[in-house]
């Protein structure tokens, strides 16, 4: 599996322009504003991390979000909820604690000093995808085009310089990654093991990669099993720990309820806005309550509320078939093709004007009141053919392997995205197709890897 690392000036002037976008947009940006970096998630991981420097306790002392007080209502009214701890802390069982834990440093000094490090972080996924991706394939033409896409593409940048998960749990995904791709040694397995397990911390959706780890190294499982399963155990220690930690704190026996949580509020939710030709935006609040007032009834004492809102959800989408289709329609073009130019420009402190591009000009069906912006309408427009391009480029890439028979690299590639698509479901965004944008990537390089596949 191993290969020569790709060097010399091709890599050298893609770590440049790699390091000058996100350096260059940090300063121009979020250096002057940190404002500018921070999202509604932002402020959630933020007070996590407060709490954790100055009560040594992963908890948030009020309910947030419109879902976040309907829950904390009804587990309330069934007296189910964790009771506070000596700091008048909930404990949180939504988030996973690597992101706050590197938030505490921003909170102990400067939240530019967290972004600078993921702006780091950029540029060493940039390498560590390219030499990655070349060792996979043995091309340099498609590692080299899939790393100045990574380097280039303008949502990864401004994910860099955001206060969210995305940039380091890439970084960590991808160094381990290119782990397997060495000799596995000892040192090299427990290597990617952390670097898989610190992605897990990040963002429960890292378990959704561990396909990834047993298909990469299914050759040498015969002379490596002890290798690979040592590896499988660093991936699995934390999580497991952490679930014990939520158990413990009356959680459930959940690593993470954030799958369970948005299945009621976010996909049934959705899908109930689409059976009624609902505005999203307008009536979320009014679903969230309809929802909390069918639950309500149904709760036993001290039942689980996340359990009773997941078993709730499942009836509200099996009744919505065809809604469900449609509301699925749109988050997944949603996910794979729009833009998120908002993000970008926000970074700089410019208000961004709905271009109208999808919907007037090609959906035909402009918003009421809605205008066309014709600078908005050039940045969207391109990022969307760029984003197109890439899909096109994955799906090319997917069907060369399936020609040439690479089993192994077309079920990688499509457990990974299956599972990412499913796991999002209909809360299609850029923002959630940065993890898998690796993936894609690796299936366009075979587009230009020469005929001896």
């Amino acid at each position: 599996m191993t290969a020569d690392l790709i060097r010399g000036k091709r890599i050298f002037w893609l770590i440049v322009v790699a390091a000058t976008l996100r350096l260059g947009l940090f300063v121009t940006g979020p250096l002057w504003e940190i404002e500018r970096a921070q999202r509604p998630d932002s402020f959630q991981y933020q007070e996590l991390a407060q709490n954790m420097v100055h009560h040594q306790s992963f908890g948030r002392a009020e309910d947030t979000g419109y879902h976040g007080k309907a829950v904390g209502r009804l587990r309330d009214s069934n007296g189910s909820r964790p009771p506070k701890d000596e700091h008048g802390l909930y404990p949180d069982a939504i988030r996973t604690p690597g992101y706050p834990t590197v938030l505490m440093l921003g909170h102990l000094t400067d939240y530019r000093i967290v972004l600078f490090l993921q702006t780091l972080c950029g540029i060493a996924s940039v390498w560590l995808l390219t030499q990655w991706i070349f060792r996979l394939t043995h091309s340099h033409r498609g590692a080299l085009m899939a790393g100045w896409l990574y380097a280039i593409h303008p949502a990864v940048v401004s994910a860099d310089n955001i206060l969210l998960t995305e940039s380091m749990f890439n970084a960590a995904f991808l160094f381990g990654l290119y782990q397997l791709t060495r000799p596995l040694t000892w040192r090299i397995c427990f290597m990617a093991g952390v670097g898989f397990a610190t992605a897990t911390l990040l963002r429960p959706v890292g378990l959704v990669f561990l396909p990834a780890i047993l298909i990469l190294t299914w050759g040498n499982w015969r002379q490596n099993w002890a290798k690979i399963a040592l590896i499988v155990l660093i991936v699995l220690a934390p999580v497991a720990g952490w679930t014990a930690r939520n158990s413990l704190r009356g959680e459930g026996l959940h690593y993470s309820i954030v799958g369970d949580w948005n299945l009621l509020f976010y996909q049934a939710a959705y899908t109930v806005a689409e059976e009624r030709q609902w505005d999203w935006r307008d009536h979320w609040p009014k679903i969230i309550e309809e929802f909390e007032e069918k639950l309500r009834p149904r709760l036993k004492p001290q039942e689980d509320v996340i359990a009773a809102s997941r078993r709730l959800a499942w009836e509200e989408i099996s009744q919505r078939p065809k809604a469900l289709a449609r509301a699925g329609v749109k988050s997944m073009g949603k996910l794979l093709i729009d833009h998120s130019a908002s993000d970008l420009l926000d970074l700089w402190g410019i208000p961004y004007r709905p271009s109208g591009i999808v919907s007037r000009v090609l959906l035909k069906r402009p918003a009421p009141g809605e205008e066309f912006h014709a600078k908005e309408a050039i940045i969207a427009g391109s990022w969307l053919l760029l984003n197109m391009m890439i899909l096109v480029g994955t799906i090319a890439g997917l069907v060369r392997l399936l020609r040439h028979r690479q089993w192994r690299f077309f079920l990688l590639i499509c457990l990974i995205l299956g599972g990412f698509c499913a796991g999002v479901g209909l809360i299609g965004s850029e923002r959630f197709r940065i993890p898998m944008l690796p993936w894609m990537l690796l299936a366009i390089s075979w587009c230009w890897r020469k005929s001896d596949l």
